[in-house]
């Protein structure tokens, strides 16, 4: 579930990917058992008008927001800010509504996708390569998209770029690279900006699917060995 609040991305560890089923009541009985409150007290509702603030902590800026999603693939982060795009566009902040008004929202702008979350996790998406290199383009042209250029993570430097690009005949891409990855069952996919040999910035997306499963990491040398390649262009 996606809700306004939760303890470690609704994790029941820290360390662990399982999810809680209740993740505002769990951030809200942790809360409660910080204050030496009984948790059972805690339920959800709406605050009355008269209550006094005690304390209150202010979201980063929805730009920043973009860019942490995009460094670090947050698929619950991802989630979230549909849902903020929903209730900007007057509907229900859920799936359907975030999804709805993302192809709203990119439609404005002549983008053609089919959009069923906000994460990409669900196998109804669809986009196709020349759609994300023509919204990679706008988000170096039009200050409403250009989260989109700085939050993407640096080949071999940080976010889920990390670890990439660290074989001999990927290197190249090292530090020349500006990406979002894109992982599902027998899918990977690689989009963003590369600075060439010759000093040219290239937007580009690649997506590779249908491979057998257990084909993963192959798929990934092989974006990579794409991106190395672009990477030595004059």
């Amino acid at each position: 579930p996606i809700t306004s609040v939760a303890v470690d991305a609704g994790r029941r560890q820290p360390d662990t990917e399982i999810r809680v089923s209740e993740p505002d009541l769990v951030a809200g009985r942790a809360l409660a058992s910080a204050l030496g409150v009984p948790q059972a007290q805690v339920i959800r509702g709406e605050a009355a008008t008269n209550t006094e603030v005690l304390g209150e902590v202010h979201s980063p800026t929805i730009r920043r927001l973009v860019e942490v999603m995009l460094e670090e693939s947050d698929n619950v982060l991802a989630e979230a800010l549909a849902r903020q795009v929903a209730i900007a566009n007057g509907l229900p902040a859920s799936f359907e509504g975030g999804a709805v008004a993302t192809e709203r929202v990119l439609a404005e702008d002549n983008f053609v996708v089919n959009v069923s979350d906000g994460s990409g996790l669900s196998l109804d998406n669809r986009i196709s390569p020349a759609a994300l290199v023509a919204i990679l383009q706008k988000s170096i042209t039009d200050p409403k998209y250009s989260p989109i250029a700085s939050g993407m993570p640096v080949g071999s430097y940080s976010g889920t770029l990390y670890t990439r690009f660290n074989d001999p005949n990927e290197q190249a891409a090292a530090g020349k690279i500006r990406a979002k990855t894109g992982t599902l069952n027998s899918v990977s996919s690689l989009a963003g900006y590369v600075t060439t040999a010759g000093g040219r910035v290239l937007s580009f997306a690649a997506i590779a699917n249908g491979y057998p499963e257990g084909a993963d990491e192959p798929a990934r040398n092989a974006l990579d060995e794409l991106s190395a390649a672009l990477a030595q262009l004059k």
